[in-house]
């Protein structure tokens, strides 16, 4: 059984447009069957989820909190409770204040969040590092926010995070501030392609220097 997040273009047919711009789809392969799940996120911390196969749902509810670790409350499409975790603390924080962990937006990505984000409550994950608010995940949705009038935004600290990804984002953290990133500001827009070679190799290259230690 394999989970897998939609975020490329091999299952996009199995799924709304708005869906896969917010990035809450996620499809489970078992026997070379394909069985998909859809989060619809409110109120911060509370989901709708939609299914074609019940069977993988805690799993695919842990994979989900990966990236949304604010949900704690899940529902079917009738209101029905699936599953319920230990809530999260939800903070204001002003924006500039959020040190960044990534280098660049990708324009074609920021295009597609503005279609929608208004519309929507948006919580981002951070960790304390050193006496600073790290931004672990929502670079894009910041700059969003930031770039059209708002100063403050929910946060969350995130206590999911393994040692080694703690590491990586005191790397990464650690590199935005050498480079002069120290607000969400600061990040330099890019077409999808640039973000590809600046930020995903990049990605790729650090996470290959790291198995190889």
């Amino acid at each position: 059984m394999e989970i897998i997040r939609v975020i490329d273009k091999k299952y996009n047919h199995l799924f709304d447009k708005e869906s896969l711009d917010k990035r809450n789809c996620f499809v489970v392969i078992d026997d070379n069957k394909v069985y998909t799940y859809r989060f619809e996120i409110y109120e911060c911390f509370k989901a709708t989820i939609f299914f074609d196969n019940s069977k993988y749902l805690d799993e695919v509810i842990n994979e989900f909190r990966f990236y949304a670790f604010c949900v704690t409350n899940f529902f079917d499409e009738k209101g029905n409770g699936i599953k319920t975790f230990d809530k999260v603390l939800l903070m204001d924080a002003l924006i500039d204040l959020l040190q960044p962990s990534q280098f660049y937006i990708d324009e074609e990505k920021l295009d597609k969040i503005e279609s929608w984000i208004f519309d929507e409550q948006i919580a981002i994950p951070i960790v304390n590092k050193n006496g600073s608010m790290v931004i672990l995940d929502g670079h894009t949705r910041l700059y969003s926010l930031k770039n059209n009038g708002f100063n403050v935004v929910k946060v969350y600290l995130d206590t999911s995070m393994d040692e080694d990804s703690l590491k990586y984002i005191d790397d990464f953290s650690y590199l935005a501030r050498e480079m002069n990133i120290t607000k969400i500001d600061d990040l330099k827009k890019v077409s999808h392609e640039e973000y590809k070679i600046l930020w995903n190799d990049f990605c790729d290259e650090y996470f290959k220097r790291k198995k190889a230690d």
